[in-house]
């Protein structure tokens, strides 16, 4: 009997020091991983990061599209791929964050690099069938101001009947569509963003 109250004894002696050792270690260990993350430097976020703000006046429930593009667009044949053919740079955001009429629509988004800037072109376009009216855009790259409130009018298409609808119809299947463009060069060359 005397064996077994020593066999319990020295199995509870063994839990209890092992306990006192994993405590021990758990107490140094947020010392270490703050002496870690100090001595690491602080890195940046890769890419560069562009911010959009657009006042709207009918929102939209489908996805918004800027396009950064040095193709031209014809309104009368559609592209084979009018998200990507000549596209240089794309950045979207869903309608849906913004539900409010008479509101401001901001974003960011972090891109690969500031090649975008050098496009002919800054299209806004809406591939779904929901009109989308915005009345302005500002655009800011890395913080620097490259479009201060750009009024959006006129809207293009191939009918002055419907761009006062909105943006609408960027696909191949409801083509011709309703969108905003603008040569992008008269902006960033006359204020120089790099």
């Amino acid at each position: 009997m005397l064996t077994s109250i020593w066999r319990r004894s020295a199995a509870l002696g063994f839990v209890l020091a092992m306990l006192g050792v994993i405590s021990a270690r758990a107490a140094r260990a947020p010392e270490a991983s703050q002496a870690t993350t100090a001595q690491m430097p602080q890195r940046s976020a890769p890419g560069v990061l562009v911010s959009f703000e657009f006042d709207q006046t009918t929102p939209t429930t489908d996805q918004i599209t800027i396009l950064f593009s040095n193709a031209a667009v014809d309104l009368r044949h559609p592209p084979k791929d009018p998200l990507s053919d000549g596209v240089v740079e794309k950045v979207s955001f869903s309608g849906r964050g913004f539900p409010k009429p008479n509101s401001r629509v901001s974003f960011s988004q972090r891109v690969k690099s500031r090649s975008f800037l050098d496009c002919r072109y800054i299209r806004v376009v809406n591939p779904g069938s929901s009109p989308w009216l915005p009345t302005n855009i500002s655009l800011r790259v890395d913080g620097q101001k490259v479009l201060d409130k750009v009024s959006m009018y006129p809207l293009k298409a191939v009918s002055s009947r419907d761009s006062p609808k909105g943006i609408v119809r960027w696909n191949r299947a409801d083509w011709p569509p309703v969108f905003w463009e603008a040569e992008l060069f008269r902006y960033t060359h006359s204020v120089k963003v790099y």
